[in-house]
């Protein structure tokens, strides 16, 4: 007499599944372009702030598309959304924000945004008498302003095409301790 006997088979599938809503990618992540973002004033674009670590920047903003042994995460694929740490790898912070890119617009200014036509005027408007017009050392024209953010000198800056009335850069910057001369600013330090 025969037995028959069966073989039971039991497949068995992984499946990764990204978390949703942890709000904390993590370095193994797939960049995140980020080509349009608020910027304010002050503190940073798209949430990420001056003097946030790394890994805040990275929670916030998800893992750059390119990041340099110097320490610069590079976040747009349509224009220009760089961030520059105080010290590369893990142990550095957010020192400067640097934004180019038709959605990259002043939070709270309606028509201030890079590259687009009327945005300087947008911007003087909402801040009379606050930016400090320099043309530095290659003929930009840079509107320039320096304050104090939790005891820290912070400029927000952008440069502009002025035949056009257009913002072209944004710039946030940690100055440390002193905000620059405006000697210095047309210097370009």
């Amino acid at each position: 007499m025969m037995r028959r006997g069966f073989l039971a088979t039991a497949v068995v599938v992984v499946t990764v599944v990204p978390s949703v809503g942890s709000g904390t990618p993590t370095d193994t992540a797939a960049p995140t372009p980020v080509n349009a973002a608020k910027v304010r004033l002050f503190h940073g674009i798209g949430g990420a702030t001056i003097g946030m670590s790394r890994a805040d920047v990275v929670a916030t903003l998800g893992r750059p598309l390119q990041e340099s042994a110097f320490g610069l995460m590079s976040y747009s694929t349509h224009g220009i959304l760089d961030i520059s740490l105080t010290r590369p790898g893990r142990r550095g912070h957010a020192r400067q924000f640097v934004a180019v890119g038709m959605g990259f617009c002043a939070e709270g200014v309606k028509g201030a945004c890079s590259l687009r036509r009327g945005s300087l005027r947008a911007m003087l408007r909402a801040y009379p008498h606050k930016f400090r017009r320099v043309v530095d050392v290659t003929r930009d024209t840079i509107y320039w302003w320096c304050g104090r953010v939790q005891g820290r000198a912070v400029s927000s800056s952008f440069n502009v095409d002025p035949r056009r009335g257009m913002i072209l850069t944004w710039y946030v910057v940690n100055h440390g301790k002193r905000c620059p001369t405006i000697a210095q600013v047309r210097e370009g330090r």
